[in-house]
């Protein structure tokens, strides 16, 4: 399974959430790693939706976007 990661926002703006938004209807959650937040999108359980998604908030954004393996 995977998790699309955003790095680099305290809070997502509204361009990022919408291009969330419109193209998953998975949870978004924030956590922090190394004292940063981040927020993690998914769970996919294909890569390709997450590369896809991964892609779409490329486009609106120059902040640090990564499909991520999560181990069950």
């Amino acid at each position: 399974t995977y998790q699309v990661v955003i790095s680099g926002y305290e809070t997502l703006p509204q361009t990022v959430l919408q291009a969330i938004q419109s193209n998953t209807e998975k949870d978004i959650s924030k956590g922090t790693d190394g004292g940063k937040s981040v927020y993690m999108v998914g769970i996919f359980t294909k890569k390709a939706e997450a590369d896809a998604l991964a892609q779409a908030l490329e486009k609106v954004s120059d902040k640090t976007i990564a499909v991520k393996k999560v181990e069950k």
